[in-house]
């Protein structure tokens, strides 16, 4: 793969592979295991900062539908389009998102 560079997460013991070319379309996904603890220590940040993902798939958010308008608010600078799903049956359990930029 040219002009790609691999990334192991030690944590996760995962690999993916980041491209360096800025046109690239690149997707990650991540099992964030409780987004707002990740937003409030500035961890998806860094990642969106560090990476640029085109896509990015989070899972395991464990937000409800009253935390959507705070979670939005912290990552509207980042990325024009999110979409959500939460767990209705219990709180902080699972619910996955979608959060990409359209050109």
């Amino acid at each position: 793969m040219q002009n790609q560079e691999s990334v192991i997460s030690s944590k996760s013991k995962s690999v993916s592979v980041h491209s360096t070319n800025p046109d690239a379309l690149t997707i990650w996904h991540w099992n964030v295991n409780g987004l707002k603890l990740v937003l409030k220590r500035n961890q998806l940040q860094k990642f969106i900062k560090t990476y640029n993902p085109s896509i990015l798939c989070l899972n395991e958010t464990k937000i409800t539908e009253a935390d959507l308008k705070e979670v939005r608010k912290k990552l509207k600078p980042y990325f024009s389009h999110m979409h959500f799903a939460c767990a209705t049956s219990r709180k902080n359990y699972g619910g996955v998102a979608i959060l990409y930029n359209r050109a």
